[in-house]
């Protein structure tokens, strides 16, 4: 016992500078309690600075700035992303009011001390996007929000403010991840600011992990991981590798030496696809490791922020940007052919153009030149056509006029240009039905006869002279007779082609390339058109083609059947082509009015015409056409050619009012529509303003001659 007085003497000396050299004996049991008590408040007292000092330091490595507020809503403390951001020195405004901010304009400095009144009066929160002024002036986009606690244990009321910075996310379009807000409180408060931790980390998306630097060993995990990686807090304690075995991409070596690397005070950054280890959602994450000090303890920290949205919106402007890519690419190589095609038939009418004026004495000359001249621009119309009907197909704006029509005329139709083309190359061609029994059908006739006429004018040119070239047409047996499915078969015994060649045949500005057919003419276009239109009709078409033997083409199109229906034929499309019944002597005499505003075009057609026998008048708008019909007798002109782009007004316009005016012959007198404006849409809306028929620029003379005589018959019968 006299040991332990002695020691215990010595300890009160040490201690609480206890002077008596003697100690009663009844005393020496309160002492030694004393003692005992003292000891377990300072190994508590060691305890409490550890954590403080942990949290002290979770709370700067945090990237956004928090602030902490008490009962009265003074300032407590900042943690150190909120003195960087506003420019403020440690402690400075510690227990100061929103209203003493220097950096709060006067107006922000009411609205945010009656919100943190009404937030702490009723134990709420306040969450918002609003602009901040950061230390060095640039105002960012920040979503703001306070929180008002109230520890029953303790008794302690007050609230927690946080700003988080969401300029980029508002760039991009996405939701960054909330940071965890640091905490800073007196060492009194500790436990109420460490609950407080925890409850803010729960509502957010971003996972706090605090382990040693020597073994690894895990002392904190935020409660939330659980929720965001599917393992439990427990697990992580057991084994910290269990968060990178979610990664889909980490090496777990690579990891162990990456951490040895930090610096003390320093922080490594890796970015990690994560799967979720319950319900399999994967989700980027971006991991920050820092490593500090604490207590002359080496620690690392890791924060983990999702960046699933980030990467997302990277990935569609990576998809974005390979897209643009290609169509750039595309738009080069579409220049080039284009600049080819174009340029080689403009040559030619350039060229014999010139040398018109050089031959004008040699009539032969003249004549060839002019064919040739003719037969240049004929190609150039179609090279346009083509390039238009694809940009059309490709933009999603082409559109099927189905009307009724008769097979049999659609095959004669066919059958006067192919015959024509064939025997200029002295090339046989016939067309043949196979056990036909329907003729009156409904579906687009010019698109038919389009994917018809490319796939013949394809077999004419692709096959030497004295070849042969069929149009073989079938039906086939279906159960249903509201639709008949025709099948129609192109054959030629031309050039061929080759296996490769036949992979990419459907492909935009494709061409076989060869020494047989490099000196023939062509866009590349015609297949690619040919098929999206079947596709368009929900049809199907194929080829087998073998090098020097020969072509064939199937096309196989559903169309309604019309006889079974019992409707009879309603109309043909009111487009001009050429008929048997164009006969000159029936526009000798006449007199057209022609619109026209293009002073050149009004020449041509004007020269044109009086070869046939036409008088016309020219009206340089719709407006003055108009007015010259108003001006005029009755049947003294006998057709109006009516152009559609025109200034003050154009055609369409013209037509309505001339079918309103109170002339005698407004309802009657035909109106042809003549304009480069060629689509089906075009053609529809020229006869929805009044106009009885279209023909299309370039002027054919013969489809003109075609057209306007069917018109004169027409309104004379």
């Amino acid at each position: 016992m006299h040991m332990e007085s002695e020691k215990l003497l010595q300890w009160l000396k040490e201690t609480v500078n206890y002077q008596s050299e003697d100690i009663p004996k009844e005393s020496i049991p309160y002492f030694l309690a004393l003692k005992e008590k003292l000891q377990t408040v300072q190994e508590e007292e060691q305890r409490v600075r550890g954590e403080l000092a942990f949290i002290k330091a979770a709370a700067n490595a945090m990237p956004n700035p928090i602030f902490l507020k008490d009962e009265y809503l003074r300032y407590v403390s900042f943690n150190r992303a909120y003195r960087e951001f506003f420019g403020v020195e440690e402690g400075a405004y510690i227990g100061k009011t929103v209203g003493e901010l220097p950096f709060l304009s006067e107006k922000e400095k009411i609205q945010f001390h009656n919100e943190d009144y009404v937030v702490l009066d009723r134990l709420t929160s306040v969450k918002y996007e609003t602009d901040f002024r950061s230390a060095e002036g640039r105002s960012r986009e920040s979503l703001y929000r306070t929180q008002g606690f109230f520890v029953e244990e303790t008794g302690v009321r007050g609230l927690v403010g946080e700003i988080v910075d969401i300029s980029g996310e508002k760039e991009t379009q996405r939701e960054l991840a909330r940071t965890l807000k640091d905490i800073r409180e007196k060492t009194q408060e500790l436990q109420d600011q460490k609950q407080l931790f925890h409850i803010l980390v729960s509502g957010t998306k971003d996972i706090f992990v605090m382990f040693s630097s020597q073994d690894y060993s895990v002392e904190y995990v935020s409660p939330n991981i659980r929720e965001l990686l599917g393992i439990t807090a427990e697990e992580v304690r057991k084994d910290i590798r269990c968060i990178s075995a979610t990664a889909l991409d980490l090496d777990q070596k690579l990891l162990a030496a990456q951490l040895s690397a930090i610096p003390v005070g320093g922080s490594f950054r890796i970015l990690n696809e994560h799967v979720h280890q319950r319900t399999g959602e994967r989700h980027w994450y971006n991991k920050t490791v820092y490593r500090f000090l604490i207590d002359e303890e080496d620690k690392f920290v890791l924060v983990m922020s999702e960046r699933t949205a980030e990467m997302r919106a990277l990935n569609q402007l990576k998809i974005a940007m390979e897209t643009a890519k290609s169509a750039n690419e595309a738009k080069s190589n579409f220049l080039a052919n284009m600049s080819h095609d174009i340029r080689t038939p403009m040559n030619a009418i350039l060229g014999f153009s010139h040398l018109l004026g050089k031959e004008a004495e040699n009539p032969e000359k003249v004549l060839d030149y002019a064919h040739k001249i003719t037969s240049s621009g004929q190609h150039l119309l179609n090279l346009i056509n083509d390039i238009l009907d694809m940009s059309k197909i490709e933009s999603g704006k082409t559109t099927l006029n189905i009307t009724e029509f008769r097979l049999s005329g659609l095959l004669e139709d066919i059958s006067v240009v192919v015959e024509s083309q064939a025997k200029a190359k002295k090339q046989s061609f016939e067309i043949r039905t196979d056990g036909l029994k329907v003729d009156r059908i409904a579906g687009d006739k010019t698109r038919i006869q389009q994917i018809l006429l490319n796939l013949l004018s394809n077999s004419v040119k692709y096959t030497g002279e004295e070849g042969r070239i069929s149009l073989v047409v079938s039906e086939e047996k279906q159960a249903d007779g509201r639709l008949v499915h025709l099948v129609f078969q192109v054959s030629d015994n031309g050039f061929g082609m080759t296996p490769e060649y036949l992979e990419v045949i459907f492909d935009a500005f494709t061409r076989e390339q060869n020494s047989t057919i490099s000196g023939i003419q062509g866009t590349g276009l015609g297949m690619a058109i040919t098929k999206n239109l079947v596709d368009l009709m929900g049809g199907t078409i194929s080829v087998e083609s073998k090098k020097n033997v020969g072509s064939t083409f199937t096309v196989t199109l559903a169309l309604q059947n019309m006889e079974r229906a019992g409707v009879d034929a309603s109309r043909e499309e009111q487009r001009g082509y050429p008929q048997a019944e164009a006969q000159e002597e029936t526009m000798q005499g006449r007199r057209f009015l022609v619109a026209e505003d293009n002073e050149l075009n009004a020449e041509i057609l004007t020269e044109l015409l009086e070869l046939e026998g036409v008088v016309c008048d020219v009206a340089a708008n719709g407006e003055i056409a108009l007015q010259k019909l108003r001006e005029s007798e009755r049947g003294y002109y006998d057709l109006i050619l009516m152009d559609i782009q025109m200034p003050v007004m154009d055609g369409y316009q013209a037509s309505r009012h001339i079918r309103m005016c109170d002339h005698p012959d407004a309802n009657t007198i035909p109106i042809a529509a003549m304009t480069a404006n060629a689509f089906d849409e075009d053609v529809q809306k020229a006869l929805e303003s009044g106009m009885n028929a279209h023909v299309a620029k370039p002027v054919d003379m013969e489809v003109l001659k075609a057209t306007v005589v069917k018109l004169l018959r027409r309104n004379r019968g």
